[in-house]
């Protein structure tokens, strides 16, 4: 299953933005740490158009300083 980005129904579930996967959809911050190829690719497209640079990848899975 691929990984797709949440997007806002208001009724407080995790829905996916291109309306193929509900049960995997994830904030953004996942989103952008999870392996490009475990995305959907539509949803990869909206968030990034450009495509994503390495360096942001890298950022986005780094873990934050306890």
């Amino acid at each position: 299953m691929k990984v797709h980005l949440h997007s806002e129904q208001f009724d407080g579930h995790m829905h996916s933005w291109c309306g193929r996967g509900g049960h995997h959809a994830v904030d953004e911050k996942t989103f952008e740490a999870t392996n490009p190829s475990l995305r959907c690719k539509l949803c990869d497209r909206e968030w990034f158009p450009n495509g994503q640079p390495d360096w942001h990848l890298k950022q986005a899975q780094r873990k934050p300083p306890s």
